[in-house]
């Protein structure tokens, strides 16, 4: 309803096959219809430049608040240590590193 104040560059608009014709669409809008459990793209989106600089700032805050989250969730240690593929093993593994793997502080001396 305000285009000046969404998110993302294309706008599309999700339906059951056949519920809205291609014609019938906006400028600016596309098409994806449901088909037997799958999604399908129909129309593309044309002239989709929808972006402003306040759906740009509401996209920031968005993943600004995402990634508050994961910090809250992951506690003391740095987003950037959690998200290290070698951390979360050893977080899946109970502590302990898969067989076979260096430790990451000693990655540098090996």
């Amino acid at each position: 309803m305000k285009p000046q104040i969404g998110m993302g560059c294309e706008r599309y608009y999700l339906t059951p096959k056949r519920m809205i014709r291609g014609e019938e669409l906006r400028s600016g809008w596309g098409l994806l219809e449901v088909h037997n459990k799958e999604v399908v793209l129909t129309a593309k989106c044309k002239d989709c430049g929808q972006r402003t600089e306040i759906g740009l700032m509401a996209e920031m805050e968005l993943l600004l608040a995402s990634l508050r989250r994961v910090e809250v969730r992951i506690g003391p240690q740095k987003i950037t240590d959690f998200l290290k593929w070698k951390n979360r093993m050893i977080a899946y593994n109970g502590g302990r590193l898969p067989a076979g793997l260096v430790p990451p502080e000693r990655e540098l001396l090996s």
